[in-house]
């Protein structure tokens, strides 16, 4: 009976090694991921802001030149940037 005991105990042994790589494998995952998420949300938060201020220059220049949807213009992009803030607030 002992000896079945043992042989259960060491035969767990290499899983504790298994589980070990794996937790390190999977922490060295995670700092890669955050690292890349830094870096993603940093770069989709300029080129947002680039693409609004695009935007704005247009509805600048509809809203001078009186065209006739310029107050249209306007409306949707301050609609586009809530949602702009609302989305880069979840990244």
């Amino acid at each position: 009976m002992k000896k079945s005991r043992l042989i259960i105990i060491l035969s767990l042994f290499p899983l504790s090694l298994l589980a070990n790589q794996a937790q390190e494998g999977l922490n060295e995952l995670t700092r890669f991921s955050k690292d890349a998420y830094t870096s993603v949300s940093g770069t989709v938060t300029y080129i947002a802001s680039a693409i609004l201020a695009v935007g704005l220059i247009y509805v600048i220049y509809a809203l001078a030149t009186h065209k006739q949807n310029a107050s249209t213009y306007l409306i949707s992009w301050i609609i586009a940037v809530i949602f702009t803030i609302i989305f880069l607030k979840f990244i």
